[in-house]
């Protein structure tokens, strides 16, 4: 798999997000292509990665809550 190249903004740019998508494009696609010779369609590979990449916020934002939760339970 190709290297991804890392960010040449700052975390704060507006564009940020434009950048690391056009920065993974060519590595999804790769993905995608692996998978779709490896049997899958361009369907089910593209669902796959969706429901990963949500899969993944979600705990992102599990993690962060717990986080969050914790931080407040410590005495001042």
């Amino acid at each position: 798999m190709s290297d991804i190249k890392p960010p040449a903004v700052e975390e704060d740019h507006p564009d940020r997000d434009l950048e690391c998508q056009a920065t993974l494009s060519d590595a999804l696609a790769e993905l995608i292509d692996r998978a779709v010779a490896a049997g899958w369609s361009d369907e089910e590979a593209a669902v796959a990665l969706a429901a990963l990449a949500d899969n993944r916020m979600l705990g992102a934002a599990r993690i962060a809550n717990v986080n969050d939760l914790l931080a407040s339970l410590k005495p001042r």
